[in-house]
């Protein structure tokens, strides 16, 4: 199994089943550049406090 495989088996046992992007160790600003886009909805996207 390739590495890649076991990543998206590791997530599909999570429960993660739609993605289309993985990011390795961000740095803070693309981090809360992310969890603070607009696109996001409801409890997925963060509010800066």
């Amino acid at each position: 199994m390739s590495r890649i495989e076991s990543v998206k088996d590791a997530l599909l046992s999570l429960g993660i089943q739609e993605s289309s992007e993985l990011f390795y160790n961000p740095d803070y600003d693309l981090l809360i550049a992310h969890e603070t886009s607009p696109e996001l909805t409801g409890a997925a996207r963060g509010v800066m406090t």
